[in-house]
């Protein structure tokens, strides 16, 4: 014999059931989850030396807060896939402006034949990107005529070179052949964050 306890608002009533507890309690939950109440029942199985409680909820199951979570998690996934797609739009830009002031500092010019041979792409593809440089303020160019970086270029392509020095020594701390390192430095450079830079940064430190 199992008592069976159980509340509806603020009553409380106390059945004794002549059945097996679990009977007892699957009957009384179900019927109570018809009347869409939140019932708790306990059964009691006394002994000499033993108490025992059970409880039964007609809650779904799920912890409370897992369906917010899972919206977090599908926002956070939405914000890595837009930060991806903007870090692609933008790193043909920083290959150029970064390669400009390398062929620069190089040779005191950056001419659309040397940034093609050195992109590996032809002249009317470079010509494209620059004319995209030059709507965005990067560079400053005339008609066959050599490319010049404007501030922001010249600031851009600074960061850009921040950028690949931290995870290029990252990656030779971590044990890579500098050569592949310098390959692979130049695709992730555009797709980390700062706060993952500064990660970067303070590992090789401690190498």
């Amino acid at each position: 014999m199992a008592a069976v306890i159980f509340s509806l608002g603020v009553r409380t009533r106390e059945v004794i059931v002549k059945r097996k507890p679990l009977l007892a309690n699957l009957a009384l939950s179900n019927n109570l989850r018809r009347v869409g109440k939140s019932v708790k029942v306990c059964t009691a199985t006394k002994g000499p030396d033993l108490t025992r409680k059970q409880a039964i909820s007609d809650e779904s199951g799920d912890e409370p807060g897992n369906g917010i979570e899972a919206n977090r998690l599908v926002e956070v996934r939405a914000d890595g896939f837009q930060a991806v797609r903007e870090a692609h739009r933008s790193e043909i830009v920083e290959d150029y402006v970064e390669l400009i002031a390398d062929l620069i500092e190089e040779t005191g010019e950056a001419r659309p034949v040397d940034i093609a041979t050195r992109m590996g792409v032809t002249q009317p593809t470079v010509s494209k990107n620059l004319g995209r440089l030059k709507r965005e303020g990067y560079i400053t160019r005339e008609r066959y005529r050599s490319v010049f970086l404007t501030e922001a270029g010249r600031v851009l392509a600074e960061d850009c070179r921040r950028r690949h020095r931290i995870v290029l020594e990252f990656l030779i701390a971590l044990g890579l052949d500098p050569e592949i390192a310098e390959q692979d430095a130049e695709g992730i450079e555009h797709h980390v964050s700062e706060q993952t830079l500064s990660l970067f940064a303070d590992f090789t430190r401690r190498m």
